[in-house]
């Protein structure tokens, strides 16, 4: 017990130290930022917060960057979160406390915004979602990437493929399949047959090619993504024109 409790200490001093610069708490400003952003900075640094991120934050993409679950302990929170998603101390530290409910959105940006700093947004998610290489969807938009690039399909054209790929990819983020009813419910106009789209969506010209092969059926009337859930992100625009990650839990 002795020695789990010296190796706690070590990561958690390993974690206090990987937070880097953003030691100083806020002098100047209300009782109420100070004290969010001293909570933030504390309970940032322990292990529980640590742990509570790998278990309901991260992505199966990040933990795979991450090196496994030994990242809880070996890097600690501040160091796991910028190796994956970026950004400088403050905004780590700050990031954090909002993903696990320590701070409220509103409070960690006035608390950056202290700094002269401000929470990263999900353009920069987007940005770094594209640049993994993965399936990267932004509905509203209707733009879908491969590998890096912006598949060359005018969607609007093909709503019905769009609408099926889109779900599909939602659906793969949880490790889901893709019915003809959950399609109906999410399209605003009557479509055909599952089978019919995904030959139709296969088959349109600038179509990964190896995208295809990744699309199966699951059963009777049924379709998955087969593509790890980390290699799936998707996005949207809300009506305010904000830019949101759909299943993300930051």
């Amino acid at each position: 017990m002795k020695a789990r409790k010296a190796d706690s200490s070590k990561a958690v001093a390993k974690a206090a130290s990987a937070a880097g610069g953003p030691e100083k708490p806020i002098r100047k400003k209300p009782d109420r930022l100070r004290e969010r952003w001293n909570t933030a900075l504390s309970s940032g640094q322990t292990l529980a917060v640590a742990q509570l991120l790998w278990d309901t934050v991260f992505t199966d993409r990040e933990k795979e960057l991450l090196g496994g679950v030994s990242a809880v302990v070996e890097l600690g929170a501040p160091a796991m979160w910028r190796k994956v998603r970026g950004g400088t101390d403050r905004q780590a530290v700050v990031s954090i406390a909002i993903a696990v409910g320590l701070v409220t959105a509103a409070d960690g940006k006035a608390i950056l915004a202290e700094f002269g700093e401000a929470v990263p947004d999900a353009e920069g998610r987007l940005a770094q979602a594209i640049a993994e290489g993965g399936l990267v969807l932004v509905g509203v938009r209707r733009e879908m990437y491969w590998k890096k690039v912006l598949v060359p399909i005018d969607w609007r054209r093909h709503g019905a493929s769009w609408e099926f790929i889109y779900e599909l990819a939602q659906k793969a983020t949880s490790g889901a399949s893709l019915d003809a009813l959950t399609l109906s419910a999410a399209s605003e106009a009557r479509i055909p047959g599952l089978r019919s789209i995904k030959s139709r969506l296969v088959n349109l010209k600038g179509f990964p090619t190896h995208l295809k092969n990744c699309i199966r059926r699951a059963g009777l009337g049924t379709y998955l993504l087969e593509l790890p859930r980390g290699d799936v992100r998707v996005f949207t625009v809300l009506n305010t024109d904000e830019l949101v990650e759909l299943n993300s839990k930051e």
